[in-house]
C-alpha cells in the first residue's frame, strides 16, 4: 500500500512498502500511527510507537518488479495503422513514494538512457522480449527527487514478432517555391497497406506501421478550390512572359502558367485562366488544380521544366531500417504564378 500525505502536524495512517526482489530497492518498512480526531477533522495527537523508524528514507522510490508485459498492436493516431507494439507507463511501476511534492511526474527509461521529464512512457517493441531493466525518476518542478531500477517482463502478446517487425515511419514537408507551408494536401501512400494523411498547417505529413523492405510510393493532391490565388495579375504576368518582356523566372511558376498541360506556355493558357475567372468554366480540362514537384529534384533546363518529365511522386523500394524522411514536395498551384 503506498501513501505520500503529510499533514500539518504529523505523518497519519499505515505505511506498508513491499518487499523487492531485486537488492536495488529500499528493505521492506512498516510504519503506523494510532490517533484521535477532534470535531474540525484535525488529530488530536501524534503518537508513533517505539519501533525503528528510518526517516531518511522517505524521498526513496519503491518500484513493483517483475512487472509482465504484453506486446499487442498499438494504433495511436486513430489512422488504422499500428504505430507502436507496446508501450508502460512510468507510474504503473511505481509502488510507494514519499514525498513533499504536490505535483509529481513519473518518467521511465531502459538502463543507461538518459533521463527525460517528457518520457513519461516506454515503448516496447520485439526488440525488447525478455527480461528489460529499466530505470524510472520521480521529478518535482522539474527536479530529479528520487530514482528506481527494476525489470519487466516483456513477452510477444498478440504480436508474431517474427512476422511483425519494427514499426518504421515516413514523413516529409509540402511546400511552394517561397518555402510557405501548405495545409490540407492529401497525401497518399501506397504499400502493402495503403491510406491517406492530410498536411498539417506546418505542411508536414508522416505515415507509420511501415516495416524494413517495404516498397512505397507517396504522391500528394489537391484537385479542388481552382480558383484560389488566381487574379487578373496572373493574366498579366503571363502575358508579358508570352510576350518576352519579363520571364516567369523559375521552372515551378512556368509550370503553374501551363494551364492546358500542354508542356509550353500560350495564349491558350491565358484564355483557359481568363474563362475560370470569368466563371465560364470551374475546372480546367486537362490539368489539376495543384502539381507537386518532388523537392529535392533538379530541373535539367530551368527554362524548360518539361525538358524531361518531372517527378511527382517519390518512389522507395526496399524501405531501410531508419525509415525515411524529408520526403518534400514543392506545391505548385496551376495559374498562380506572382504567389499571392
Amino acid at each position: 500500500m503506498a501513501f505520500n500525505a503529510i499533514l500539518s502536524n504529523c505523518l497519519l495512517l499505515s505505511i506498508f512498502l513491499s518487499t523487492p526482489i531485486l537488492g536495488i530497492l529500499n528493505p521492506f518498512h512498516l510504519l503506523s500511527n494510532t490517533q484521535k480526531w477532534n470535531s474540525q477533522g484535525f488529530p488530536e495527537s501524534c503518537d508513533m510507537p517505539v519501533s525503528d523508524h528510518s526517516i531518511q528514507d522517505s524521498l526513496d522510490l519503491l518500484c513493483r518488479p517483475g512487472m509482465a508485459v504484453a506486446l499487442t498492436a498499438i494504433d495511436t493516431d486513430g489512422d488504422g495503422i499500428p504505430d507502436e507494439t507496446g508501450r508502460l507507463e512510468a507510474a504503473i511501476l511505481v509502488d510507494t513514494l514519499l514525498a513533499p511534492c504536490a505535483n509529481l511526474v513519473f518518467s521511465i527509461n531502459k538502463e543507461g538512457e538518459g533521463a527525460s521529464i517528457e518520457a513519461e512512457g516506454l515503448p516496447l517493441t520485439c526488440e525488447d522480449l525478455g527480461v528489460l531493466i529499466v530505470e524510472v525518476h520521480a521529478w518535482c518542478e522539474g527536479e530529479i527527487l528520487a530514482s528506481c531500477l527494476t525489470y519487466i517482463l516483456v513477452s510477444e502478446g498478440s504480436v508474431l514478432c517474427e512476422q511483425f517487425p519494427l514499426f518504421l515511419s515516413v514523413d516529409g514537408r509540402v511546400i511552394r517555391e517561397d518555402g510557405v507551408p501548405i495545409e490540407d494536401v492529401q497525401v497518399n501512400l501506397s504499400s502493402p497497406t495503403s491510406s491517406s494523411v492530410f498536411t498539417n498547417v506546418q505542411g508536414s505529413y508522416s505515415f507509420f506501421g511501415l516495416s524494413e523492405g517495404d516498397s512505397i510510393r507517396i504522391t500528394p493532391e489537391i484537385n479542388s478550390s481552382y480558383t484560389e490565388n488566381v487574379s487578373t495579375q496572373d493574366l498579366v504576368l503571363i502575358s508579358r512572359h508570352i510576350l518576352g518582356v519579363q520571364p516567369l523566372g523559375s521552372p515551378y511558376k512556368m509550370i503553374a502558367a501551363d494551364v492546358n498541360n500542354s508542356k509550353s506556355i500560350t495564349t491558350l493558357d491565358l484564355i483557359m485562366l481568363r474563362r475560370l475567372l470569368l466563371g465560364m468554366d470551374i475546372e480546367f480540362e486537362a490539368n489539376t488544380s495543384w502539381r507537386f514537384v518532388r523537392l529535392d529534384y533538379a530541373f535539367p533546363e530551368p527554362s524548360n521544366p518539361w525538358a524531361e518529365p518531372f517527378p511527382e511522386r517519390i518512389d522507395i523500394n526496399g524501405l531501410p531500417a531508419a525509415g525515411a524522411q524529408n520526403l518534400d514536395f514543392v506545391a505548385v498551384k496551376v495559374g498562380d504564378v506572382s504567389l499571392d
